[in-house]
């Protein structure tokens, strides 16, 4: 991820956004234990590496 991602993640956490999907692997500063919180309490998803599957999971 590049500082900007970065930024842009945490500006959308910091004001509460939710159903952020980013990846398809998660950013190397996350730890297994802070993205399970995110999970929990952004909804923060990860995407899969087949592509039609995360757009038919998005038109849903």
């Amino acid at each position: 991820f590049e500082q900007k991602a970065v930024a842009v993640l945490l500006t959308l956490l910091a004001l509460g956004v939710k159903g952020i999907k980013i990846g398809p692997a998660p950013p190397a500063f996350l730890t297994p234990n802070v993205v399970k919180i995110l999970q929990d309490r952004f909804d923060l998803q990860l995407i899969s590496d087949r592509p039609l599957v995360d757009l038919q999971l998005a038109m849903a």
